[in-house]
């Protein structure tokens, strides 16, 4: 017998759980890294306060 304390279909599941988490983060980080490089904020500092307003008057917030 093994004196593993730790059952083989709880460390399955903890195993698949983590993969799981880890792979969601990993798309996150790879979705972000193409949204900013294709929609990234510009370079110009005054062009992106314009975006701003541009986006907050179209929202209708002050």
């Amino acid at each position: 017998m093994s004196d593993d304390p730790v059952p083989a279909e709880m460390r399955r599941r903890n195993l698949i759980l983590g993969l799981g988490i880890g792979a969601f983060c990993l798309a996150q980080v790879v979705f972000y890294m193409i949204f900013f490089r294709t929609n990234g904020l510009p370079k110009d500092p005054k062009v992106w306060q314009e975006q701003q307003a541009r986006q907050s008057a179209a929202q209708g917030t002050p």
